[in-house]
């Protein structure tokens, strides 16, 4: 019986933000306490026709606000089955969404402003594609080694894939793919962040997981994290923050309605200001310009890939 309960039995706890900020802003103490998303029950078994047709879908269990799936941007409801294809799924502001992965594999929390697109659900291979977001998986212990690797290209951006072997059912891969590189697992609890330009960090909270790119293998064992930048190697693991590691170096006026805000984050983590996702360099470091707020007020957001959210919040003049 697989273990489904690694992911939601995780709990956020509160952040206090005090920052500390250069001329032309004050420093507030917001506390937060972010909401974890309920816990629910797999789905049912499958009929016996569906497993010998090898059917496969994607099962929605939880939403929260507003997601959508496919060209047409129909909202998701709960019970719903997602076909491969070309369809992607997205979560709006302040919306996430639970699925669970048939035949037992596994379930992912999806995070708000993530795109994700089931790109193969057969009876030999389960792949995911992320776009942009955050996406946490519990994927089952009885899926064991990874047993082999593929790579693939499209255009000029290559994707790397390394999957598992399902040793009840022979060759049974399973990969996610993200613009910069894979996360593969074993019976673990993982996350995965694609920042706005494709950088990706993968942090381990239980197993092991490895990260591929630019042919080099890295395993990322529980309580580390690794970053990898599009058409570079991941970076070497190290031990992933309790808290999330926010520096705010500079807040500036630019003209009359601009602001210009300079920052660091924890370089896995992705950083949203005002709602807007953040590019990051390899360091966490950011540099963004933003109109000034009509409520002088700027909000962040660092989210890393299995369960820190802390949230920020500053006034300026």
């Amino acid at each position: 019986m697989l273990n489904f309960d690694c992911l939601s039995s995780c709990r956020l706890s509160p952040k206090i933000a005090i920052l500390s900020l250069s001329v032309g802003a004050v420093a507030l103490i917001i506390p937060i306490w972010p909401t974890a998303i309920a816990k629910a029950n797999p789905p049912e078994e499958f009929s016996v026709a569906q497993q010998q047709t090898g059917e496969r879908a994607i099962i929605v269990e939880e939403v929260k606000g507003t997601v959508t799936y496919g060209p047409s941007m129909q909202a998701v409801t709960v019970g719903q089955r997602l076909r491969a294809g070309e369809d992607e799924l997205r979560t709006g502001q302040n919306s996430t969404v639970r699925l669970y992965i048939d035949n037992h594999i596994g379930s992912l929390e999806v995070a708000e402003n993530t795109t994700l697109k089931i790109k193969t659900l057969s009876k030999e291979k389960t792949s995911l594609f992320v776009w942009q977001g955050r996406v946490r998986a519990s994927i089952g212990k009885t899926i064991r080694t990874r047993n082999s690797q593929k790579q693939e290209s499209k255009g000029e951006n290559e994707k790397y894939l390394i999957a598992q072997r399902n040793s009840s059912r022979g060759n049974y891969p399973i990969d996610i793919q993200t613009p910069a590189g894979i996360a593969g697992v074993q019976g673990t609890c993982f996350g995965v962040n694609v920042g706005p330009t494709g950088k990706t960090g993968i942090s381990t909270l239980e197993g092991s997981v490895v990260a591929i790119a630019q042919g080099q293998e890295i395993v990322v064992n529980k309580g580390q994290y690794v970053v990898i930048e599009p058409g570079k190697a991941p970076t070497k693991p190290e031990k992933a923050p309790t808290r999330a590691a926010f520096r705010l170096l500079s807040v500036r006026k630019i003209g009359d309605n601009g602001i210009r805000i300079i920052g660091q984050a924890s370089p896995h983590e992705l950083v949203y200001v005002n709602g807007i996702a953040v590019e990051t360099d390899i360091e966490g470091k950011f540099s963004i310009i933003i109109p000034r707020p009509l409520n002088r007020r700027v909000r962040f957001v660092l989210r890393g890939p299995i369960v820190t959210e802390t949230y920020y919040e500053i006034a300026v003049l």
